[in-house]
Parts: C-alpha cells; structure tokens; sequence
C-alpha cells in the first residue's frame, strides 16, 4: 500500500511518546516555547497527554516497602489498591492514616530516576552538537535549555522537594482563608513517596452550573489575586496552575494541587515586572517593553528597536481594536509580545516565559469559572494593592534595614580593603593595560575634528571673501562678479562637505 508521510510536528510528539516519561516532560516544557520551536511545533506538543497505564499493586508495594521498610497495610490504616490517577511518573492511592486523616499517596515509578539520568545525559549529548555543528541553533542556547529541564526534572522526581514546595506556598497564604494548601504529612512522604491531605471540592472543570454569579465572579478574581501575590510578593509561583491542579472547596475557597513545577523571582526582578505592569496598565507600551527586555538575552543580532514596534502592534490590537478581536486578552497579549521576541534574536529568561504562560492559564481558569471574566478588568485593582503592600512602611522599613546592614559591611571591609590596593600600588603589582586599537580610533577621531575645524574656518573666510567680491561689483566689473559666484559656489560644496564630515562617525 501507500505510504502515508506524517507531518514533522506530528512525528516529533509521537516519537517523544513512544521514549518515555522524560522526553514527555520535554514536549510538554517545549509547548510553551513557541519563541524557540514555532507554533506549528507548540500547538502539536500541546497535545502530549501525561497518562500512563496503571502500574500493578505489587509495584506499588514493593516501592513503599523499600522507603519506609513496612507495607502499606501496616504503614496506613487503610490505602486503596486501585489509583485514583496514573501519569508517566507516578500514580495516586487514597489512603487513611492511622490518626484518621484522609490522604492521597504519591508513588513513584520503579527506576524513573535512572531512566531520567539516561535521558538527560543524550539530551545534553545532542544538545552539544547543535551548538557546535548548527550556528543558527547558538543563539537559543540549547546546552542551556537542556541543563535547565534537567534540573527542573532532578527536581520534579524528588517528592521530597514538591513536598517542601507545598510548605512554602502553605506558608506564603498563611493569612489568606480562601486559599486553601493541603498539608504534607512528613512522616509519611520520601523522596519516591508523597503523603498528602486529602482535599474535598470541586474540580473548575466540574464547577457545577448553579453556583450564583456573583460567586464565581469572586472564585475568578481570586485566582488572579492568588498569582499576583505569587509574583509580585513572594517571588515564588505555580508555573502549572491549569484546572486539574486547582479545586474549588466550600463555601467559596480554592485549593492547589502539584507542587513539581514552580518558578522564582528575585527581590529586583519582582520590582521591575511591577513596573512593566503599571506600564502596560497605563498602555505606556514602549516603557513596557523597556522593562521587560531587562529579561531579556540581547546581544549585537538583536533587532530590539524592530521588537518594540512589533509589541507596540501586539497591544495596540488590544487596546484600540474593535469588538472583533474581543476575545484577544491581556495575559495573550502579554504572552505573544514574549515569544516574539525570537523574531529578532531575543530570548528571554525561561522564567518569565514560565510566568507568561502561567498568568494565560490563570486567566482561561477564570473564565471557566466565570465566563465573563477579563483579567485586564481587575489588572489595575490587583496593581494598586500590590503596590500598597510593596510601598508599606513594614516593607520599605525591612528594605532599609537590609541595605543599610549591607552598607555597614561594605564601609566596614573598605579600609582593609584600601590597603590591600595601596600594598599592590607600592609592590608594582598594579598595572594598566591599554587597547592599542582605541588609541587608534581616538587619534583618528581628533585628526577628523581637527579636519572639521579647518575646513570651517576656510567656509567661512571664502563666504565673507566672495560677499565682499560681490558687494564691490560695481567697481570690479565683470571678472570680480564671476570671481565672487564662483566662490560662494565653491562655499556652498565645502560647506556640504563640512555637514558630512560632522555628521560621520
């Protein structure tokens, strides 16, 4: 028979099917990079399902008999055979603890860590050869991505780290009722197995339809409040907060769920997102981009001034169009202007690329929720009051007092410091090294200055010679009339020369 050819994208997501659980997560990270694959590529690997078949019972007791040295019908007080999930990496198990709280049991997959090493390792082995046989694949770093999904993944396969991670987040809410962590029973959880309270509620994707309006409004608002807190204030987010990982708990809380995949943000990159924020909230686009490429790999194949009018396009569609682009949001708008980016041999960090597609899903979450939900409606809401709680005086005050400590050690090691150089100064050791090539293009730079001023000064002695040639025409006759034309023609060259000899760099 025939044989059907299968287009690149499809065949790339089959293969990463047929190898496994790392080359899965792989697809899956890469879906989100449309900046360094296309979409064609993104919108195949979207479709990359982390289901798996179930793993036998006695697979799963023999990896809780090797982390706790017990089963688990004598670690538990009661623990389901049946899963209530099974993924690429782990499976679910209902259980009960023998102090009567109700528990989900993460177990992992026998040998997924020595599986992920072996991966990792040719990953990065092809990873080398395309920076090193393919040119135009350097400027996506690809060592670099590489090395990044491997710890992200060393990362993902220790239960222990999504269990602390939870701890965080339970920590960061502490103060907030309506968001609801579950709790991570310590003495039951090891790197290969996770124990945790066993949340009751609604998945979004089940919110049943009689819930009254004004209530899923405010569900939706406070997912969009949950992630600017997680950005903006605790620079510690849930890079993966798509509907299966959040529950809707009575009366009208949410809860979180998997905890693997989280970015981070330091005190001075939360700081400048805010202000790219404020930007675009004030659709002050170009202060936005300027902001944002601080993000930004930008080296001299950067076409960033081309950038910045293609952002400047991305939202004007969103800000000026009419009623037919009604469904183009900010979050997809936010999202398209980072990705674009690659256009003009711009990358940004993964992790505001993380962040992009995290706020796109906590805005299509919303509008499972609520329908009519619109994250530009409530942006500058969420804005003024991030900014009142960064501008706080406990805030500001804690700021200080980091600084000035950091000062104080500064001022402190400076006369040692001092010394150390002035030793150096008096031993020789200090040298100075010049660029040759420098002092070059500066002589060259003077010699031009010095041939501008010249060239100046003659302009102008032959413009204020031929106009006194012309004014006494009358009594010099012919010749003196053509001699002073010819010198303000000659006047008007030199002086195009002196306008080109400035304007030269």
């Amino acid at each position: 028979g025939r044989t059907t050819l299968v287009p690149p994208p499809q065949a790339l997501r089959e293969a990463f099917e047929k190898l496994g659980p790392t080359f899965v997560k792989l697809g899956q990270m890469l879906s989100l990079r449309e900046d360094l694959i296309g979409a064609e590529y993104t919108q195949e690997l979207k479709k990359l399902q982390d289901h798996a078949r179930p793993m036998p019972y006695s697979e799963v007791h023999k990896v809780i008999q090797q982390a706790f040295g017990q089963s688990p019908q004598n670690l538990f007080k009661t623990f389901e055979k049946t899963p209530l999930a099974s993924a690429s990496l782990a499976q679910v198990h209902r259980a009960t603890l023998k102090t009567g709280e109700s528990a989900v049991v993460k177990v992992q997959r026998p040998r997924v860590k020595e599986l992920v090493l072996a991966d990792v390792h040719i990953l990065l082995y092809i990873a080398h050869l395309l920076a090193a046989y393919w040119p135009q694949a350097r400027a996506f770093k690809p060592v670099e991505v590489v090395k990044e999904f491997s710890h992200s993944m060393m990362r993902e396969i220790d239960f222990t780290a999504e269990g602390s991670h939870a701890d965080h987040f339970r920590y960061n809410f502490r103060e907030n009722e309506r968001v609801h962590i579950p709790e991570i029973f310590w003495n039951f959880t090891k790197p290969t197995v996770l124990t945790m309270e066993y949340v009751q509620g609604v998945k979004v994707t089940e919110l049943r339809k009689s819930k009254r309006r004004v209530e899923r409004a405010e569900l939706a608002r406070l997912g969009a409040e949950m992630f600017f807190q997680e950005v903006f204030l605790d620079g510690f987010f849930h890079s993966d907060p798509h509907p299966g990982n959040i529950i809707i708990m009575p009366p009208d809380r949410l809860a979180l769920y998997d905890f693997g995949q989280v970015g981070t943000l330091a005190e001075d990159a939360r700081r400048t997102l805010l202000a790219a924020f404020v930007a675009l909230n004030n659709r002050e686009v170009f202060e936005f981009t300027e902001h944002l490429l601080r993000f930004a790999h930008v080296d001299a194949d950067s076409d960033v001034e081309t950038f910045k009018h293609a952002a400047w396009d991305i939202m004007n569609r969103l800000f000026y169009s009419d009623t037919s682009l009604k469904n183009f949001h900010i979050t997809e708008a936010f999202y398209h202007v980072v990705i674009s980016g690659a256009n003009y041999s711009i990358v940004f960090k993964t992790e505001l690329v993380l962040l992009a597609k995290a706020l796109l899903t906590i805005e299509s979450v919303g509008r499972q929720i609520e329908p009519s939900f619109d994250f530009k409606d409530v942006m500058g809401d969420l804005i003024k009051q991030t900014e009142s709680r960064v501008l706080s005086p406990a805030v500001v005050g804690k700021t200080l007092k980091r600084v000035s400590l950091e000062y104080i050690s500064l001022l402190t090691e400076l006369p040692a410091r001092t010394e150390k150089l002035l030793q150096k100064i008096e031993q020789g050791q200090v040298s100075v090294k010049i660029d040759t090539s420098e002092l070059r293009e500066l002589t060259q730079e003077f010699d031009r200055q010095n041939d501008v001023r010249v060239l100046a000064l003659l302009v102008v002695a032959l413009f204020v010679g031929s106009a006194i040639i012309l004014r006494l025409e009358e009594s010099g006759g012919s010749f003196a009339i053509l001699l002073g034309r010819l010198g303000m023609a000659i006047t008007a060259a030199m002086f195009l020369w002196l306008v080109v000899l400035i304007k030269r760099k």
